[in-house]
């Protein structure tokens, strides 16, 4: 029989061999922190808000070591502060906490660095209102322009729209710093409400109010009212020059354009839309106001109560048209603004 002591020093041999053969294939990995672990990559705030952000350092194998040394910093103050969370000791440094608060629209980029390891977390402060510059005549009325610019930070896409007191205004022209509307619905408030506006170039916000307000008076300043009330009065105007715009009250039902066809004959589409719950007719009639000479059906052809009410027409060459549009039911609205369009058919 062998002695236990043979016994136990010969299992203490394989034992260290075994270890000697069989080495841990992690311990390479443990060479200290090796990456930053943040809660957020990304953080969209409206100006005035905060949000916390975590940081942890970590090795290879995931492994959390102490932050001792942590450092927040920003690369704006005037879009992004951030300060460390220095409330209470955080038990055994082991993550660090700051709180990041947007102080202006833009974007920033806030800093996390620790044991000469640094990350970071871009920070985009969204505004509470619109507050590019407003200009619009004193007094502002139906059918005046009200001229929108844009800021280093907001900017329009093709699909911006503007309302006034949540009334559609329309667009007379738009780029990326600067949209012109209609003022195409009375409003006592006169608030501005954009919609789908670029904020950095990329980022699509959805709604965004105007810090400045612009009241419309249910009156209009145009050169066309209310000469366009009667068909011996119609204002002339260039086929396919522009949109013509005009506007309707239960006292002025009918208004009248006069326009001359070139040397060839067109054809023509015509489009006649509008903003409220109203509805309006249009009429194609001859240069006295009546029915005879004008393409089949140009009479009667634009009252389906659609919006837009839509009509095709082959026009005669060298020949006055007038087109009536006509207030069928006003609806809820004080005053209806409307825009006519005629395109020539290729």
């Amino acid at each position: 029989m062998k002695h236990l002591s043979s016994i136990v020093l010969a299992a203490a041999l394989v034992a260290a061999g075994a270890v000697a053969c069989f080495k841990d294939p992690t311990s390479s990995l443990r060479n200290g922190a090796s990456r930053i672990l943040l809660t957020r990559s990304s953080v969209f705030l409206p100006v005035g808000d905060s949000v916390s952000v975590q940081a942890e350092l970590k090795d290879e194998q995931g492994n959390t070591f102490d932050v001792p040394d942590a450092t927040w910093t920003t690369s704006n103050a005037a879009v992004v502060v951030v300060n460390a969370d220095l409330s209470k000791p955080i038990p055994y440094a082991a993550f660090s906490r700051a709180f990041v608060r947007t102080t202006g629209a833009g974007r920033a980029t806030v800093y996390f660095a620790a044991s000469g390891l640094t990350d970071s977390v871009v920070v985009v402060g969204i505004p509470a209102t619109f507050d590019g510059a407003i200009s619009a005549p004193a007094g502002t009325m139906m059918g005046d322009t009200i001229t929108i610019a844009g800021t280093s930070v907001l900017s329009f896409s093709a699909g911006t729209t503007v309302d006034i007191d949540g009334g559609d205004a329309y667009i007379l022209s738009q780029t990326a710093s600067e949209l012109k509307i209609l003022a195409s619905q009375p409003g006592s408030t006169g608030t501005l409400t954009l919609h789908d506006v670029t904020l950095l170039g990329t980022i699509t916000v959805s709604s965004l109010r105007a810090s400045t307000a612009v009241p419309v008076a249910a009156t209009v300043r145009s050169a066309n009212e209310p000469a366009n009330d009667d068909p011996v009065t119609a204002p002339a105007f260039t086929l396919y020059a522009s949109p013509l715009y005009g506007v309707m009250t239960a006292a002025d039902i009918d208004d009248y354009w006069k326009f001359t066809t070139p040397a060839t004959g067109d054809s023509v589409d015509v489009a006649l839309e509008w903003k409220t719950d109203a509805d309006i007719d249009g009429y194609l009639l001859n240069a006295t106001g009546g029915c005879a000479g004008v393409p089949a059906g140009g009479c009667a052809a634009m009252g389906t109560s659609a919006n837009p009410e839509e009509g095709h027409f082959r026009l005669a060459a060298n020949t006055t048209y007038l087109f009536d549009v006509n207030l069928y039911d006003k609806g809820a609205a004080s005053a209806i603004m409307y825009r006519l369009t005629f395109t020539k058919v290729q």
